[in-house]
């Protein structure tokens, strides 16, 4: 891992240290993939978890000075220990509990979304006198450091290049897989360690019916077509979308564009922070309703945090109960889909700021549409 990668990873311990203090938490246990990426060494994690299962490693950390464990199938200790990563073998989570929460005073913490039979092996390691409670990891992971952000700058100019190489790909007779295959290729060429999801690169009229698999598809001259990627460097993704039509624009297409483009332009406007996410998914919302798209709003959140997790908090939605705080990073993705014609969507990451925002993906948006 690079210097800098890895002095970030010290300073979200810290963070992390800080975070369990607050909540009066001196032990916390996860198997959440984005907490075991934002305290540890985060390479080859996601094969794992994706291969073995959610109990395929996990992180244990306690306020008593000892640094996090990683906790690994057996099988992979030797390879963490060859790198010098402190990792013990799932074969002796029991005793590493028993002996870790005895070490820590205080209350012991578990995520929220732990299976259940974690949560379990916790409960029989802390004991009948100690309550379990949801974790602060998730909390500590929300706001990002100056640190963490130059990271995913990195990682955003990386996607960004990815994407290029898919647009230029773009065109009638091109198969939606191999557009998609032009921007891995260059994400990885360009020092990508993986991708936050599979790239999506959807063409045709059943876009329309939020079709967002890559398919083998050929994309035709008039197709609406979009483009849905991103890529994950040193633990950090940052992954955004772009709309387009194969051959040139259509009238249609351009009153879509516009309307989603003024959609994402109105819930940036709302971003600020103490602002509940509701109000920002409602500003897009209405500014749909108001551009005549109602019929053909999205149905999906306006937006997510992200970092070490491709989805994380805070939620913009409907149902929202978070508030927006500086140092947030979102991802603002209003779209509009229409049944038998196509669906656009445009999709940007932007830093909360106290009196500002960056936009980490500066990617330039079909402006003669506009």
């Amino acid at each position: 891992m690079a210097s800098g990668a890895r002095a970030v990873i010290e300073a979200n311990q810290r963070s992390a240290l800080a975070a369990m203090e607050n909540a009066g938490v001196a032990f916390a246990v996860s198997s959440r993939p984005e907490d075991v990426a934002y305290l540890t060494y985060p390479r080859a994690f996601v094969y794992r978890v994706v291969a073995e299962g959610r109990l395929a490693e996990l992180v244990v950390m306690s306020n008593s000075g000892e640094e996090p464990i990683l906790v690994t199938m057996d099988a992979y200790v030797p390879y963490y220990a060859s790198v010098g990563v402190a990792a013990v073998p799932m074969s002796g989570l029991d005793e590493l509990l028993r002996a870790r929460i005895a070490r820590a005073d205080g209350r012991v913490a578990v995520s929220g979304d732990t299976p259940y039979s974690l949560h379990a092996r916790v409960v029989r390691a802390v004991g009948p006198d100690r309550g379990v409670i949801s974790d602060p990891l998730a909390d500590a992971r929300t706001c990002k450091r100056d640190d963490e952000l130059e990271l995913m700058r990195e990682t955003a100019r990386l996607s960004q290049e990815g994407m290029r190489a898919v647009l230029e790909a773009c065109a009638p007779g091109v198969a939606e897989c191999e557009a998609a295959a032009a921007g891995e290729h260059r994400m990885r060429a360009l020092g990508a360690e993986g991708f936050c999801f599979s790239t999506m690169v959807i063409s045709g009229p059943d876009l329309g019916l939020m079709r967002e698999t890559t398919t083998t598809r050929v994309m035709q001259h008039g197709d609406w077509a979009l483009v849905d990627m991103g890529c994950h460097k040193d633990g950090y993704n940052v992954e955004f979308a772009r709309s387009l039509q194969i051959g040139g624009s259509t009238p249609k297409f351009r009153e879509a564009y516009r309307a989603v483009y003024a959609a994402q332009q109105a819930a940036l406007r709302a971003i600020a922070p103490g602002v509940s996410g509701t109000v920002v998914d409602e500003a897009a919302r209405r500014s749909i309703d108001d551009s005549g798209f109602t019929e053909y709003c999205y149905q999906h959140i306006t937006g997510h945090g992200i970092g070490t997790g491709v989805w994380e908090a805070p939620s913009l939605g409907p149902d929202s109960t978070d508030t927006l705080r500086a140092g947030m990073v979102l991802a603002i993705e209003p779209s509009v889909f229409i049944p038998e014609v196509g669906g656009i969507r445009i999709e940007d990451i932007v830093v909360v700021g106290e009196d500002t925002h960056e936009l980490l993906t500066s990617f330039p948006v079909l402006s003669e549409l506009l």
